[in-house]
């Protein structure tokens, strides 16, 4: 029998990601993207995907398409989330499907995430560091419980033992949080946990993106922060998440921080119990010079599409070999 990885070892191991997607440009995006991970793993159907993740060696996280010739993305991840060996992989959907509906099917099916094409690929490599390091501390928590499981059956006819057993655990674990925290305080994207209208928990990211102090960020409704005309459309789908509903998870809205300057920010939220209460867990990312270069391009363009066709005398444009004229 193999021998099981230590937790060090586990650190230390270079993560292996599988794509899964028909459409050459979108997986030679994803593989330079995934390439800074480690080993990278590239198929262009579910078939090959069942095998490569059924394997003696199978990935850490799957990066999955939906429109597949043969079997879709959502049979594929039925049938591995069945399987028992590939059933705990981390599966994120990234998908041209972009209704509400397409995206709970995906979730329900046991995904983690959903990421609609066209994707950011800094928004692709965010997410992806963020389910590889939980997986690697869920590995540290399963390694944990495996080694606690076989030395407390041991160590059944000694209660001083089984004491001293239960401290080393609760020790692990806290490392474990700590671990958490570290990852959480450091994450690049700005996060919170938002329940009863108010911030309950946030990183220090939230800090920098709005200006406020934590004190400030807590004692106040977090809809202070969103553009006027946003607020109202974000607190709905806030509201009707918690009420168990399935409003669009991942979405663009406007912030206004302490300066009373306006942001774009993009949100991604999923829900979670918090205090034994129902609560969302939010991921916000600043696209603020995305979204200003891409007004500044349409405006550029109507620019030139309103003097193309104001123009005063004759605009053609001659192809430069035959000479003939294409557009005018």
């Amino acid at each position: 029998m193999a021998k099981k990885p230590t937790y060090k070892e586990l650190e230390q191991q270079v993560m292996r990601t599988l794509i899964v997607d028909d459409e050459l440009v979108s997986r030679k995006k994803l593989r330079n993207i995934m390439d800074t991970f480690g080993e990278c793993i590239v198929v262009e159907n579910g078939a090959d995907a069942l095998r490569v993740a059924t394997s003696q060696n199978p990935p850490d996280l799957i990066l999955l398409d939906i429109i597949m010739p043969g079997m879709d993305g959502y049979e594929v991840c039925k049938r591995l989330k069945a399987n028992t060996k590939p059933s705990n992989i981390p599966i994120i959907f990234i998908s041209s499907k972009s209704e509400e509906g397409d995206e709970a099917q995906g979730l329900g099916l046991g995904a983690v995430d959903y990421i609609t094409k066209p994707f950011s690929p800094s928004i692709v490599k965010a997410r992806v560091r963020t389910h590889l390091e939980l997986k690697k501390h869920r590995n540290r928590l399963e390694e944990l419980v495996n080694e606690r499981t076989v030395e407390l059956k041991k160590a059944t006819k000694e209660m001083q033992t089984e004491i001293a057993e239960r401290k080393r655990t609760e020790e692990a674990l806290r490392e474990s949080e700590e671990q958490y925290r570290t990852l959480f305080e450091n994450a690049s994207e700005a996060i919170y946990v938002a329940q009863d209208g108010m911030m309950k928990f946030h990183n220090p990211k939230i800090e920098a993106l709005y200006g406020y102090s934590k004190e400030e960020l807590n004692s106040q409704p977090f809809t202070n922060f969103i553009h006027e005309k946003d607020r109202e459309m974000v607190l709905d789908r806030h509201k009707r998440r918690l009420k168990g509903k399935r409003p669009p998870s991942n979405y663009p809205f406007r912030v206004i921080n302490k300066s009373g300057d306006t942001r774009w920010v993009e949100l991604n939220v999923t829900e979670i119990s918090w205090n034994s209460r129902p609560a969302t867990l939010c991921f916000m990312t600043d696209i603020d010079e995305r979204i200003r270069a891409e007004e500044a391009l349409r405006e550029s363009e109507e620019k030139f599409r309103v003097i193309f066709e104001q123009a005063a005398v004759g605009v053609a444009q001659i192809e430069s070999e035959t000479g003939a004229i294409s557009q005018c």
